[in-house]
This record gives structure tokens, C-alpha cells and sequence, in this order.
């Protein structure tokens, strides 16, 4: 059976409306609705990295994270791809986040997924001998050209804007892996 990574946080998991009102809340910043990443909002001098550790840790490491929504159809085609390949889930969340994301797989009726968390590091260990992984962040996924077979980035308005490598595929949405995966 065809191993197949999948990132978590952005791909499975949308938590940009938790992101957009924590911030609203808790420090008084009205953030665009799908431009939570790290990336922008610190280069954009919108958070601090404090604050966005701090965002995170919240949402990623508490029961805040569970109302997180579903990205579009993701439940419904990773619950056929289980049918077909060893799936786990790579996310560069802490142990507790990993915790929490397990949790939160179960409380929307995902199959039991291994789910590994690289805890802020490269994820290149974790995904050795995978033979396709889907990332929403470009800087993920670059490390593991000519070591995975088959990469893909979901595309998201944050980044839409970025230039890949022939090595990496854009997909915009699980429909689309649906169809490339052959389910």
C-alpha cells in the first residue's frame, strides 16, 4: 500500500476564523480572514512573534481548536483515500497539539490516522519512505523534493503567489486531489 502524508493545519483543519477572532479579542487586531500564517502576519508587522506563538499555543493546544472547521470535503476524500493508502498526518504541531488535532480528527469522523507531530522541526524525518504528501506551505514542502515522489501544495490565497518548482504540484482544492489520487 502507497503512503500518503498529509499536513494538518491549513489542510484538514481551517482554523483562519479561530485565528481572525483570537486576534480581534485578544489584541484588538482585525486580521484578513485568510492570511493567518505566520509568514505574513509577522513580515507584515500585523502580529508579533510573540503574539502569534502565543495565538498558536492557544488554538492549537487548548479545547479553542476544536471548533475549528473542516476544509472543504477534506472528511470526505480522506475517508476514501484510507480505503486505498497508509495515510498519516505530518504536522509540525507540539506533542499537545497533536493531542488536540487527534481529538479534534475524532470529533469529525475521520478514520483513526497516525498523526505525527515534528514539533516545530523539518518534517523530511517523518515523512522518509512516503511516497506523496500534500503541504499548504511551500517552505514544507521544498526540503522534500527528490525524496518524495509526488508533492502538492494546496493552494490558498496566502500562497497563490508562489513560484514552485517543477517537482511540486498546486492543487486547489480535495476534489482536485480526489481526481489525481484516483478514488
Amino acid at each position: 500500500m502507497q503512503k500518503l502524508g498529509i499536513d494538518f493545519d491549513g489542510v484538514i483543519q481551517d482554523s483562519s476564523f479561530l485565528k481572525k477572532d483570537y486576534c480581534k479579542s485578544n489584541f484588538g487586531i482585525d486580521i484578513p480572514l485568510n492570511q493567518g500564517k505566520r509568514g505574513y502576519l509577522i513580515t507584515n508587522n500585523i502580529l508579533t512573534e510573540s503574539q502569534y506563538d502565543q495565538m498558536v499555543s492557544d488554538l492549537y493546544e487548548t479545547e479553542l481548536g476544536l471548533e475549528a472547521k473542516i476544509v472543504e470535503n477534506a472528511d470526505t476524500v480522506v475517508n476514501e483515500l484510507a480505503k486505498n493508502y497508509e495515510i498519516s498526518i505530518v504536522t509540525s504541531r507540539s506533542p499537545l497539539g497533536v493531542f488536540m488535532a487527534k481529538k479534534w480528527l475524532s470529533q469529525n469522523n475521520f478514520p483513526t490516522i497516525e498523526v505525527i507531530g515534528t514539533n516545530n522541526k523539518d518534517k523530511l524525518g517523518a515523512l522518509t519512505g512516503f511516497d506523496y504528501y500534500i503541504d499548504d506551505d511551500l517552505s514544507k514542502l521544498l526540503p522534500l523534493v527528490h525524496q518524495i515522489s509526488n508533492l502538492y501544495l494546496l493552494s490558498w490565497e496566502y500562497n497563490q503567489g508562489e513560484k514552485l518548482p517543477p517537482e511540486i504540484n498546486r492543487v486547489n482544492d480535495w476534489n482536485e486531489i480526489s481526481r489525481l489520487l484516483k478514488i
